[in-house]
């Protein structure tokens, strides 16, 4: 609406979408990453990260946006990883290809 003032002008309603908690954020996370065992430490880990996207939040803040581009950083972050502890691709054991650790939990804040 504010990069069209004509269309700002013709809605007198405004609908107010309430972010989402860190708690609710984390569910939106594992649901992302439904395919991956996300160990404790990565959760809680999560969840702090989340927290401070909520205290410092800017106004393109993107909730559940958010949560996917952070999601898809952990999995770089657990690619990096596992390249350097295991060298050639064929020497990552399969379990570890889909297991995010707090390890993987970028610096994002």
């Amino acid at each position: 609406l504010d990069a069209n003032s004509g269309l700002k002008s013709r809605f007198t309603e405004v609908i107010d979408f309430p972010d989402y908690t860190a708690d609710e954020m984390v569910e939106i996370l594992k649901s992302f990453a439904r395919k991956f065992t996300l160990d404790e430490e990565f959760i809680e880990k999560s969840k702090s990260i989340f927290e401070k996207m909520l205290l410092n939040k800017t106004k393109d803040f993107g909730n559940g946006r958010d949560v996917r581009k952070y999601f898809e950083e952990c999995k770089m972050m657990l690619y990096k990883r596992l390249a350097m502890e295991y060298g050639a691709p064929e020497n990552v054991p399969e379990w570890a290809i889909k297991t995010l650790t707090g390890a993987d939990v970028p610096q994002i804040i």
